[in-house]
């Protein structure tokens, strides 16, 4: 009996295996946002130094037959067996959330970075710093029992103590709305809700209300940076709504390699898997945003961000004649030489706070 089964699944694996190599192959997977191995081409020196072989292996991982079934199958059984990460991600109520790991060395030297940069600038620059909780940081009671993961509202109070000009604290007010759909369920961004309560913590009297715009929901699969990696396609995928702030707006917007448009937002990447790039067509290095006001706000601002800053911008482009922004990720060059030649007096650091706890890119730009 148990030759028999060892049989029935080898004959199983073997089918598998040669189904993969007849069928056409794949060159571009949706559900995990990535290129995948082709059939390598076959060549003696490759054979002989085994790269040949190390390649079918990872033509074999990437194109096997039913591969998101077998994936969704693992994380099932997974869950059955109480195993609480899947790829550093776990399932807290109706949300995918990723564990927070406090590295305390890397984000103190951003802090120090943002205290002399203002130090040094603070006669000519008025400089505010917005670090936004992630869901961990927001759902925590949904959180498994014992998952190790750091608080993130202990490390916000840090933030707040240790910088030396204005912060925008908006933990409050999203834990007040949590049950608004202020973040993705299954993407480690948040919404527009979010954005906007941000928004409104900021500009206080000022803001304008959300009842002014009209929401329109843009795409109901959605599948988040954290459905991919946890890979239970039996999860319903996320909506993105969208507010229609910038529709009676006269924007022209530049990109860092020349692009030129008047649309803030981008609908073809709704028919792709990084739908949040709909948003001001994902990550550059420099953006300028121009709004050409009937009556000019005489306002400029630069926005040193992630990208949590393009969901969040579009609320403050009323506001503003010109909104410069600039990734450090990407731009290399010093900030302060580029507000001088630009006449910008206004500077917001907006970042989540898993990125600005991670990310060693901002202080090279402070300068």
């Amino acid at each position: 009996m148990k030759r028999l089964i060892g049989i029935l699944i080898i004959s199983f694996l073997m089918s598998l295996a040669l189904l993969t190599f007849v069928i056409e192959d794949q060159t571009f997977s949706e559900t995990e946002n990535r290129y995948l191995q082709t059939m390598p081409e076959f060549k003696l020196a490759a054979l002989l130094d085994g790269s040949f072989m190390s390649d079918i292996e990872d033509y074999l991982a990437d194109q096997i037959i039913g591969k998101d079934f077998f994936l969704t199958l693992k994380s099932k059984t997974e869950q059955a067996l109480l195993k609480r990460e899947n790829n550093g991600v776990v399932k807290a109520g109706d949300y995918l959330i990723e564990p927070f790991i406090y590295q305390e060395d890397n984000l103190l030297k951003n802090l120090e970075a943002i205290n002399e940069f203002h130090q040094s600038n603070q006669a000519i620059f008025d400089i505010t710093v917005m670090i936004v909780p992630n869901q961990v940081g927001i759902y925590d009671t949904y959180l498994p029992a014992y998952l190790p993961t750091d608080d993130q509202s202990h490390v916000l109070k840090i933030i707040d103590e240790r910088l030396h000009m204005d912060t925008v604290n908006v933990s409050q007010i999203l834990r007040q709305h949590q049950e608004d759909n202020i973040y993705y369920h299954t993407d480690h961004h948040w919404t527009m809700r979010g954005a906007y309560l941000a928004y409104q913590v900021w500009f206080n009297e000022r803001a304008k209300p959300l009842s002014d715009y009209q929401s329109e929901v843009v795409s109901t699969d959605f599948p988040g940076t954290r459905y991919r990696k946890f890979h239970d396609l039996t999860l319903p995928k996320d909506t993105i709504e969208w507010f229609n702030v910038t529709d009676e707006l006269d924007l022209t917007i530049t990109y860092s390699d020349g692009r030129v448009t008047n649309q803030y937002v981008h609908d073809h990447y709704l028919d792709e898997t990084d739908q949040y790039r709909f948003f001001l067509d994902g990550n550059d290095a420099l953006i300028k945003i121009e709004v050409n006001h009937e009556e000019k706000t005489n306002r400029k601002l630069m926005v040193v961000k992630d990208s949590y800053a393009d969901s969040f911008v579009p609320f403050l482009l009323p506001h503003y004649d010109e909104i410069h922004l600039i990734d450090p990720r990407y731009y290399k060059q010093s900030l302060k030489a580029y507000m001088a030649e630009h006449e910008l007096s206004e500077l917001l650091v907006l970042y989540n706070l898993r990125t600005f706890n991670e990310d060693q890119s901002l202080r090279y730009v402070l300068y």
